[in-house]
C-alpha cells in the first residue's frame, strides 16, 4: 500500500481544521441566550459585543490559516502542532465566551471571564503569527518575494496586536477598572486595561508590520536571491 502523500495530508489537516472553525462559528450563535425582553439586547449588549468580537477573531484565525495553508505550510512536527494548538485555542475562545455571558452579572465575575476571553484571543493569534512567521522562514528559498513580505508582515502584524493585548495585561490603567461601552443607555463592561492595549495594538499593528517589513524583509531577501544567483567560479 502506497504512503499518503505529503500534499494529501495537508489538505486533510486544512479540511478538518476548517470544519473545526466552522462549528466554532456556529456554536457561537448557540451559545448566545435569549433575553426575558427583546429590547434586553440593546439595554444589555454585552453578548451583541461578545459575538462580534468572536466572530472577528474566529475569522481573523480563519483567513490567516487558509493563508498559511496556500503559501508555506510544511507538515513538520512543529508546525503540525501549532496548527493543532490553535484550532484547539479556537474552540476554547467560545468557551470563554461562553463564560463571559454567563458570568455578567457580577462586576468580578464579568472582569475575570473577560480577561480569559482576550488572553485567549492573544494566545490564538500569537500561534498565528508564530505559524507564519516560522512556515515562510521554512520555505524562503522556494517562495517568490511577494510571499516573503506578506508571510512576515502578517506575522509582524498579528504579534504587534498581541503584544498590544499583553501590554494591557502588563499596565494597569485606572487599577484595571472596567470601561463601559455605551449605546444610548445600554451598557457593556469590558477591562478597560485590555481594551485600551489591545486597541492601540490593532492600530498600530497596519503600519508597524509595513514598517518592519520594508525594513527587515526586503534587504534579507535580495541578499537572498543575490547569493543563489550568484555565479560559482571555479578554479584550477
Amino acid at each position: 500500500m502506497q504512503a499518503p502523500s505529503h500534499d494529501h495530508f495537508v489538505r486533510r489537516l486544512e479540511s478538518f481544521t476548517d470544519i473545526v472553525i466552522g462549528f466554532s462559528l456556529a456554536e457561537v450563535g448557540i451559545s448566545l441566550v435569549v433575553p426575558a425582553h427583546p429590547l434586553d439586547i440593546f439595554t444589555h449588549p454585552t453578548s451583541i459585543v461578545a459575538l462580534f468580537l468572536t466572530f472577528g477573531v474566529l475569522f481573523r484565525i480563519w483567513w490567516s490559516l487558509t493563508a498559511v495553508f496556500a503559501r508555506y505550510f510544511v507538515p513538520n512536527r512543529l508546525m503540525i502542532g501549532l496548527n493543532c494548538v490553535c484550532v484547539a485555542l479556537t474552540i476554547f475562545q467560545v468557551f470563554s465566551l461562553q463564560m463571559w455571558l454567563k458570568f455578567n452579572v457580577s462586576t468580578v465575575d464579568d472582569l475575570t471571564a473577560a480577561r480569559i476571553y482576550f488572553a485567549t484571543a492573544a494566545l490564538t493569534l500569537a500561534t498565528v503569527a508564530c505559524l507564519h512567521g516560522i512556515g515562510v522562514i521554512t520555505c524562503w528559498r522556494r517562495v517568490t518575494d511577494v510571499v516573503r513580505v506578506f508571510g512576515v508582515r502578517n506575522a509582524f502584524d498579528a504579534a504587534i496586536t498581541v503584544a498590544g493585548v499583553l501590554a494591557g495585561f502588563l499596565i494597569t490603567v485606572g487599577d484595571g477598572m472596567p470601561v463601559s461601552i455605551s449605546f444610548g443607555s445600554a451598557v457593556a463592561v469590558v477591562p478597560s486595561n485590555i481594551v485600551i492595549g489591545g486597541g492601540i495594538g490593532a492600530l498600530l499593528a497596519p503600519p508597524l508590520s509595513r514598517l518592519l517589513t520594508r525594513l527587515i524583509v526586503r534587504p534579507r531577501a535580495q541578499n537572498a536571491d543575490d547569493t543563489v544567483a550568484a555565479p560559482v567560479t571555479v578554479t584550477t
